[in-house]
């Protein structure tokens, strides 16, 4: 009688875990809101690299930096804060001394947030004044 002897072959096996990150839905543009079109999906925690988004309330009050396609998981180098003034828009001031108030349009220099003070532009007289966020694209001169 003959001994048969089996060979068993061992192949490496890669485990994944799955981790559930927010996702986008569909494509993304520059400026779109993230909280509109991002859900909670589970994905393979190999697709998941060092500065992936961990959960939703990360993404409040914040934009696409870049285009995102659909199904990719939000990185923070995809994202920046969505600020109601941004840099090199168009803004309206308000100036108000005693019972007159001015109004008009302005440059705004620089990003800011409701409250901050941010520099804008006059346009007109080439003028650079300080101002406070009031609204989106709306700021007080002091």
């Amino acid at each position: 009688m003959k001994k048969h002897l089996a060979l068993l072959t061992l192949c490496p096996l890669l485990a994944y875990g799955a981790v559930m990150v927010p996702v986008s839905n569909g494509p993304l543009s520059v400026g779109d809101k993230l909280t509109d079109n991002v859900s909670m999906q589970e994905v393979e925690d190999g697709r998941v690299f060092a500065g992936t988004i961990k959960n939703m309330e990360e993404l409040e009050g914040m934009v696409a930096k870049r285009s995102i396609k659909p199904g990719v998981p939000i990185l923070r180098t995809h994202i920046k804060q969505d600020y109601p003034v941004n840099r090199n828009s168009s803004v309206t001031f308000t100036y108000q001394r005693g019972g007159i108030q001015l109004t008009g349009t302005a440059t705004a220099l620089e990003e800011g947030s409701l409250g901050e003070s941010v520099k804008i532009l006059n346009p007109d007289t080439r003028t650079t004044l300080a101002a406070t966020v009031t609204g989106p694209a709306q700021v007080k001169i002091q």
